[in-house]
């Protein structure tokens, strides 16, 4: 995860909190620059905003600072004042070299066309990161059927099979293992026994390939039969981090969004490159 910025949009600390402090952590291994972005239906002032005051907008990003500071310098703190919505803001603020964070939403009604994940996991350039609040992960309660051992607790768990959206994801996930000295594990879901030989040879090429541009000591791929995404989000339930391939925004609900609205802990959407 080579990110020129890491840039989490903010709007309460009860709702965002989470996704504030995992992109702090994520800019400390990185070494790159924290753009912290609140939103505000209105014209924005100050804080890289334009336009009149906006009630409450600076005393979000005051409140959201002091969590930023406890990994960072203020140097590498830059906080973004932004008007209009919410989603359209972001995906504007973001670049193809940036990483997005974002909070989870508290309900998986679907489809909402106006929320702000929709948005960007449909128009963001960059990877997207969403982050469940503690209060939305105990909503969404425990899997029911986990994968054989802990679950691949701590290590970057990538969902894969031959699209172009998936070589993506898993080079994003091998580059993140990599830097943050953690396992990955690729996990190819099938329906179908048959396709299994085909999909093994698949991961081996592409762990072939990437582990020529950058190596990484701990690696393994896995088979599992079943419905792919409540089968990714029981492989991932002890993940530092679940990594799927996305797509722009369609009329079905994808599989990364079906991730993404039950999900036990941080999950990672790449779009093809």
């Amino acid at each position: 995860m080579s990110a020129r910025r890491v840039i989490v949009g903010v709007d309460s600390l009860d709702r965002s909190g989470a996704a504030l402090e995992w992109a702090a952590r994520a800019a400390a291994v990185t070494g790159e620059r924290l753009v912290i972005a609140h939103v505000v239906s209105g014209r924005a002032r100050g804080a890289g905003g334009h336009g009149g005051p906006v009630p409450g907008g600076d005393r979000m990003l005051t409140a959201a600072m002091p969590r930023a500071r406890e990994r960072l310098a203020d140097d590498r703190i830059q906080p973004v004042l932004r008007s209009g919505g919410a989603g359209l803001a972001l995906v504007d603020l973001a670049y193809p070299e940036d990483l997005l964070v974002v909070g989870a939403a508290a309900s998986s009604r679907w489809p909402h066309p106006h929320s702000t994940i929709d948005h960007v996991l449909g128009r963001a350039l960059c990877p997207v990161v969403i982050v469940a609040s503690p209060f939305v992960l105990a909503r969404r309660g425990k899997v029911v059927a986990v994968p054989p051992g802990d679950g691949f607790a701590g290590q970057v768990v990538v969902g894969v099979d031959d699209s172009a959206a998936s070589r993506s994801a898993l080079s994003f996930g091998w580059t993140y293992a990599a830097r943050h000295r953690l396992g990955l594990v690729a996990v190819h879901v099938t329906g179908a026994p048959a396709a299994g030989p085909e999909a093994i040879a698949f991961l081996a090429g592409e762990f072939v390939r990437l582990g020529r541009e950058r190596p990484l000591a701990a690696r393994r791929e896995l088979l599992l039969a079943g419905e792919a995404a409540p089968t990714l989000v029981a492989a991932g339930a002890a993940a530092a981090l679940l990594v799927v391939g996305g797509s722009r925004a369609g009329r079905g609900k994808s599989t990364a969004h079906q991730v993404v609205d039950a999900a036990l802990g941080p999950v990672a959407v790449v779009r093809p490159q």
